[in-house]
């Protein structure tokens, strides 16, 4: 059968189309398959409609073999998600899975089992590619095949059963011993416990199109069900609950952990329960989440309280609990140390060095009650132990190192060296590392020297999008491509199916890119592999490219790309002037003469862009002028050009204080949905008019206005961010900083807009940019100020954890304010998806540095405390422990506004930590 007439039965419809295979033997059914499975490849796919392409799953289901059937039904527009199953009837425009089901019963074939097997593995209970469960169970039952025990059916399973409210399932587990059999199976099933609590609420709609929701009966419940078939003995309790309990010390999301819990305590498991099962309740005490392992040692410290647990497992079991950062966890184990002295006083020593694990608690206050605990127990300790505990009490907060001693008295001194230690001065920039500079000067840029390390940035480049690799990549091909087209094609040959380059439309004159979404670097890796390309003269290039680079910072690449693609082809070749020599996108002044002079002997004239970049990149310090007159030395036009540049300095790229209106979800423009309010972000100002191409680009960005014309600042004449989330130039933060690698304050205020987001999930390029900013040049201000404290504030761990490295950066290298930076961090504390408890920790994190860290962190602190004790968010407890510690540290003096007002609000904690900042600040 060929493809049209195919095709024309196909345009019947799905019955024809089975009324058609169904007298064909098999034979006849297979010299049919290679025609449908040519309609069933994606480049083909566009000659069918929608409906054809579900009609084309009839076909497939009546020709096909086991193993390509299953991978075009996986694939198949069938109608499967839109409520029509394997007992379902057709809809007009799509084909449901019970014809595709009987077109496959037909065939009566001896591969049914196999062919179920198969389509269990590819079941989806929710998204758009997948088999649904009723198709693999209508199959299965009329085969007469066993349950398949593979992840994708058992979890489809669990799904199906939550979607039917009016099922009965303590009855359907009754009445099918298999299923019953698989429980153990299913609960080892990731996520399944929230698929399981699907089953606790229906959602239902009225006839006029109202919803409401019903909750179902406790025993139709996944819990309620399985505790009563345990009851009637139709269900092994212990199976199950060990089941259970191994789910559990698995872990999972917090959904799947509260689905399988419930599980858990529907079956009331009792002290013998907890003896049988130690390890798995001791595992969960020590790694389960925080609410299983408060269940565990529920049960653990009733286990021992009944005599069914002997004492030194139960010392394990509190070392493992005190050993989390759980505060309640820590308190409840403290309360069972005392009762467990009272019980075996013998083992006053072991039970003391027990409750000496919380003194390396993350919270003050868990080693307050620690300390409360050990003042109780020392008395009775022997002097080896009252040694290991002061050992132990090493990392207790300086502001409780007075209560130490009263508890656990004075440390001896030790004894005077007999030997005279020689001189050092240690390096305070990095403690245990190489001093600052070198390190610096460790994070240069290879440069490219060869056609091998051409290909190896190259490679580099595709894998990982890394700008800098980008960058190295153009000065090969400046170097190379010009002079040896056809060793750089031949050399780049191997990379040419990640760069795209067979399915590349060919283009028989000039450079140019089709409509692919790789980026200016990678197209023009591809056009140098291209041969038999004409020249293209320099000021023509968009027109004969027929593509204009768009505006931001892509733009700036592109732009460039497009200049020396020109010289390329004019084959024209010479040393890049704006290739990096630091990871920051900065150029040593010695690099950028030594290149000049280059293309001063060759007797050409390097591109404007490229030397406009070269201007960006440069740090002009106090020495500018020796600069500027080696450049005129030089005398070319360019470094006459460059000389001018440097005489006037970098241009001037303003950022200010701004806001910008937010929605509780961002990517939703619904114009009546109500928003969170103005978030405090940072206006980059447009520089003013000095050579200005590729400024314009770099400084500015182009967003959305409010009335749905552009605003051509970023971001404070803008009124939403709802629009920002997909801008591609701001997903590239790392090459927004290496094309203005001396204006760190605009890159950093750029950063701003991609830590704005709710759920505040990590962004790609903020992680590598952060850190750089200490490194970079130009002033901080508001901007840098504003990133550290979103990044800090971020749920994401790997952004916060760059928000301490920049600090931490910032710390050696100096530039920053901390009072200004506080002050600007201090209006984010009012701001309601910013957290300060996170924010506290972040900061904390940074100050582990060393003492310039904590200083800076202590001005930080200091400038934030004011905004935020006026702001009463919850979490401010965190930073005033914080500041108590650092203004131990630092030998702080002064006061903070606000502070007393706190401190006489009575005998809460917050108010405690309040007074004791208080003392600090003012003491002798």
């Amino acid at each position: 059968m060929t493809e049209d007439e195919l095709c024309e039965l196909l345009s019947r419809g799905a019955t024809e189309v089975r009324r058609f295979l169904a007298p064909l033997d098999e034979p006849a059914r297979r010299a049919i398959a290679p025609a449908v499975a040519e309609l069933t490849r994606p480049s083909r796919s566009e000659r069918l409609g929608y409906t054809l392409r579900g009609v084309l799953a009839v076909a497939q289901a009546g020709t096909l073999p086991a193993a390509a059937l299953t991978d075009s039904l996986r694939r198949s527009d069938t109608g499967w998600h839109d409520g029509v199953g394997a007992t379902g009837g057709p809809r007009e425009t799509q084909i449901g899975g019970w014809l595709v089901v009987a077109t496959i019963l037909d065939r009566r074939p001896p591969w049914l089992p196999d062919l179920v097997e198969r389509l269990a593995e590819q079941v989806a209970w929710g998204g758009f590619e997948g088999i649904p469960v009723d198709v693999v169970e209508a199959l299965r039952c009329a085969g007469g095949s066993p349950r398949p025990t593979c992840a994708p059916y058992l979890t489809g399973v669990v799904a199906h059963i939550g979607r039917c409210p009016d099922l009965d399932l303590p009855q359907l587990l009754r009445d099918d011993e298999e299923l019953r059999g698989l429980l153990p199976a299913i609960l080892a099933t990731n996520d399944v416990g929230t698929l399981m609590g699907h089953r606790n609420t229906f959602h239902e709609r009225d006839e006029h199109g109202t919803y409401s929701t019903r909750t179902a009966p406790p025993e139709q419940t996944w819990p309620g069900a399985l505790a009563l078939l345990s009851a009637e003995g139709t269900i092994d309790r212990d199976h199950l609950l060990a089941a259970a309990l191994d789910a559990l010390v698995r872990g999972g999301t917090r959904g799947h952990v509260g689905g399988v819990l419930g599980i858990h305590e529907a079956l009331h498991p009792t002290t013998e329960d907890a003896v049988r099962h130690l390890r798995s309740y001791v595992g969960l005490v020590a790694d389960g989440p925080g609410t299983t392992a408060g269940v565990a040692l529920r049960l653990l410290r009733e286990a021992h309280d009944a005599g069914e647990m002997d004492m030194d497992t139960a010392l394990d079991v509190a070392r493992a609990a005190l050993s989390r950062p759980e505060k309640g966890l820590a308190t409840a184990t403290l309360t069972w140390l005392h009762r467990l002295n009272r019980s075996a006083p013998d083992r006053v020593n072991e039970v003391a060095l027990a409750a000496a694990v919380a003194l390396q608690h993350e919270r003050r206050d868990v080693q307050e009650k620690a300390l409360d605990a050990l003042a109780k127990l020392v008395p009775r300790c022997d002097l080896g132990t009252v040694a290991q505990l002061r050992e132990a009490a090493g990392d207790v907060a300086p502001v409780l190192q007075q209560r130490v001693t009263q508890v656990l008295g004075a440390p001896d001194k030790p004894p005077a060296p007999d030997l005279v230690m020689p001189d050092l001065v240690p390096d305070p920039s990095t403690p245990g590392g190489l001093p600052f500079d070198v390190a610096v000067e460790a994070d240069l840029l290879a440069p490219v020297m060869d056609l091998r390390d051409l290909v190896e940035a190259a490679a580099e480049h595709v894998e990982t999008r890394d700008p800098r690799a980008g960058e190295r990549v153009l000065d090969g091909l400046s170097r190379h491509a010009a002079a040896d087209p056809e060793g750089v094609r031949k050399a780049l040959w191997p990379l040419r199916r990640r760069l795209g380059y067979e399915s590349a439309p060919r283009r028989p004159a000039g450079f140019g890119w089709d409509s692919s979404e790789r980026g200016p670097v990678e197209r023009l890796l591809r056009d140098v592999m291209t041969p038999g390309g004409a020249p293209v003269q320099e000021n023509d290039a968009v027109g004969v490219m027929g593509w204009v680079p768009p505006g931001g910072i892509d733009g700036c690449t592109g732009v460039r790309v497009l200049e020396l693609a020109a010289l390329i082809h004019g084959s024209v070749s010479g040393p890049l002037l704006s290739t990096p020599t630091r990871v920051t996108g900065a150029i040593d002044p010695g690099a950028a003469l030594d290149r000049l002079r280059a293309w001063s002997q060759i007797g050409a004239n390097p591109g404007p862009l490229d030397l406009q970049q070269l201007w960006l990149r440069l740090p002009l310090s106090a020495d500018r002028d020796a600069l500027a007159q080696d450049l005129r030395a030089i005398g070319s036009p360019a470094s006459q050009w460059l000389a001018g540049a440097v005489d006037y300095g970098q241009p001037d790229i303003e950022v200010v204080p701004a806001t910008v209106r937010l929605r509780q979800h961002p990517w939703r423009t619904h114009p009546g949905e109500s928003g969170l309010g103005d978030a405090p972000v940072a206006d980059v100002l447009p520089p003013p008019v000095v050579n200005p191409h590729l400024i314009e680009r770099a400084g500015t960005v182009t967003v959305w206005s409010r009335s749905g014309g552009h605003a051509t600042t970023l971001p404070g004449r803008v009124a939403d961010a709802g629009h920002y989330w997909e801008r591609e130039d701001l997903a590239r933060p790392l090459e927004l900083l290496l094309t203005l690698p001396q204006h760190r304050d605009a890159v950093a205020a750029h950063l701003v807009i991609r830590l704005l987001e709710t759920t505040a999930v990590g962004v790609p390029g903020v992680t590598q940019t952060l850190p750089l900013l200490p490194l970079a040049g130009g002033p901080t201000g508001i901007g840098t100020a504003l990133a550290i404290g979103w990044a800090a504030a971020a749920g994401n761990a790997e952004v916060a954890t760059a928000s301490a490295d920049a600090l931490r950066g910032f710390a050696r290298a100096g530039g920053l304010d901390g009072a200004a930076a506080g002050l600007s961090i201090g209006e984010l504390l009012a701001w309601p998806t910013v957290s300060p408890m996170r924010v506290a920790r972040t900061l904390t994190e940074a100050s582990r540095a060393n003492p310039a860290a904590q200083r800076l962190v202590w001005d930080i602190v200091a400038a934030a405390l004011p905004a935020a004790i006026v702001s009463g968010r919850r979490g401010l407890l965190d930073l005033l422990v914080l500041a108590v510690d650092l203004a131990l540290s630092t030998g702080a003096r002064g006061s903070v506004k606000g502070l007393s007002g706190v401190a006489s609000g009575g005998r809460t904690r917050l108010a405690t930590e309040a007074r004791r900042l208080e003392e600090v600040l003012n003491r002798a």
